[in-house]
């Protein structure tokens, strides 16, 4: 990876790393107060743009746009969700947070983080309601297994960032019609 990219990709991962810097509170209120705090939230939106529009003026914003394309995406199925199936705005927040940080590295790692999130809270559901500490109309705080979810996405993702921002870069450049180039 050129020095450049290798530079774009710090200032990407700043957002990621924003999000684990407040996991551990998130979730923690979460499962006490069944909230997320916009405090905690909302400032990650800034971080990222920030510093997502900063990378992407250093190796070309086909990525940026892609990121910004799923993060509306989510935003409108989750708040739809919140509407008709009371998700809390909390969640909805923090689900294009997680979005946001992560498409811009690939499309798809929000969907990960999604799937490994539902997937824990439904195990934790179930394991629950076997032990018969959980009955089916409570309410569940979701945001601690969106950040499992997000935890193990980010992990997977930042693994190889050079070889994800490569094939992301390409698959993103086809799709938003705007050529990816890095500069040398």
């Amino acid at each position: 990876m050129k020095l450049i990219d290798s530079v774009a990709v710090g200032f990407a991962i700043l957002p990621i790393a924003y999000l684990f810097a407040v996991a551990w509170p998130l979730a923690r209120t979460d499962l006490r107060e069944r909230r997320l705090p916009n405090k905690l939230t909302l400032p990650g939106l800034g971080v990222a743009l920030v510093a997502q529009t900063v990378a992407s003026c250093l190796v070309g914003f086909s990525n940026q746009i892609g990121a910004l394309v799923v993060a509306v995406i989510v935003f409108g199925l989750s708040l739809a969700a919140h509407v008709w199936w009371s998700l809390g705005m909390g969640d909805v927040k923090l689900l294009s947070l997680m979005s946001l940080s992560l498409a811009w590295f690939s499309p798809w790692s929000p969907l990960l983080a999604l799937l490994v999130g539902l997937a824990a809270a439904v195990i934790a559901v179930a394991l629950g309601l076997i032990a018969g500490r959980t009955k089916l109309n409570s309410s569940l705080p979701l945001g601690p297994y969106l950040l499992a979810g997000f935890v193990v996405a980010s992990v997977l993702l930042l693994y190889s960032p050079g070889e994800v921002i490569d094939s992301t870069s390409s698959a993103l450049s086809s799709w938003a019609k705007v050529s990816f180039t890095s500069s040398t």
